[in-house]
């Protein structure tokens, strides 16, 4: 392994940010652009590692286009929110 390999943040994916979640038995996922995801843990909205890197308007699209619907999405400009709810297995 190369040096500093080891250092290097996570992609951030649905799939990376909601086990994140759980493991950190957090309640909910607060996403915006140009901003870090924020967990919610114990009532607190916190970044916690190794997703603590601001979210692009490219990469916040492209986890909203992994959570729902070609309709749903052309429908945030309109409103500027989407809000729902995910259940993980326990696989």
């Amino acid at each position: 392994m190369e040096e500093g390999t080891q250092n290097r943040q996570k992609p951030v994916t649905l799939h990376a940010l909601l086990h994140a979640l759980v493991d950190a038995n957090g309640s909910d996922l607060h996403l915006a652009p140009d901003h870090a995801p924020l967990f919610r843990i114990d009532g607190y909205l916190k970044t916690i590692e190794p997703f603590q890197s601001v979210l692009s308007n490219d990469k916040l699209e492209a986890i909203i286009k992994e959570l729902t619907s070609s309709e749903a999405c052309s429908a945030i400009p309109e409103s500027g929110s989407l809000d729902g709810a995910l259940s993980l297995s326990n696989e």
